[in-house]
């Protein structure tokens, strides 16, 4: 006789919340480099290798760590908050 492994309930992800802490990020319009039907585009060579940034869609920002990768210009707007060079010597 076989014995018969009771099965586990699937697990169900737990999500916990969390606020990106205040890092200051450059932001930079893309600088086309490129050209097809979809429109004008840059290659941006990342960590996780070449990502494209279309010209009327997409922004180019260098992390902390000087990495750059493009964000549509949509979820940037969403994400970050454009700030002044006074405001960005009292957050460092």
């Amino acid at each position: 006789m076989s014995k018969t492994v009771p099965k586990k309930d699937a697990q169900k992800p737990f999500w916990i919340k969390a606020i990106k802490k205040p890092v200051i990020v450059e932001m930079r319009e893309v600088i086309p480099t490129h050209k097809d039907a979809s429109g004008e585009y840059e290659i941006i060579k990342t960590l996780e290798g070449d990502l494209i940034a279309h010209k009327n869609t997409s922004f180019v920002i260098r992390g902390v760590e000087g990495e750059l990768y493009p964000i549509r210009k949509d979820i940037f707007v969403k994400t970050y908050k454009l700030i002044t060079s006074e405001q960005e010597a009292q957050l460092t």
